[in-house]
C-alpha cells in the first residue's frame, strides 16, 4: 500500500506553502539521462518509505505518552479526593 502514490501529481511545495509564482516541473529524465533519474527517483521512493516509518512510530509514542498522562491524571484525581477526606 503506497499512500503516496500520487505525491508528483499534485505540487507539494504549493499545498504547504502556498503558490509564489511559476514553478517548472522537475523531470528526471533531463537531468543526466534517464539513469539518474530513476536513481534519484528510487532514493526519494526509499526515504518516504523510511519517513513513513518514523511518522509511524512517532504516532505510536504520542499515543503512549496520553495514555499514560490519561493514567497519571486520574491517579491525581483519586490521591486528591482521599487526602480531602482525611
Amino acid at each position: 500500500q503506497n499512500l503516496y502514490a500520487n505525491r508528483f501529481q499534485v505540487d507539494q511545495r504549493a499545498a504547504l506553502f502556498g503558490s509564489r509564482g511559476p514553478r517548472q516541473k522537475f523531470n528526471p529524465a533531463d537531468s543526466n539521462g534517464s539513469s539518474t533519474g530513476s536513481l534519484l527517483e528510487q532514493q526519494n521512493n526509499d526515504m518516504i518509505q523510511d519517513l513513513e516509518g518514523k511518522v509511524q512510530q512517532l504516532k505510536e509514542i504520542s499515543t503512549d505518552i496520553g495514555s499514560k498522562v490519561s493514567e497519571s491524571n486520574t491517579l491525581l484525581g483519586s490521591m486528591s479526593t482521599e487526602f480531602d477526606k482525611a
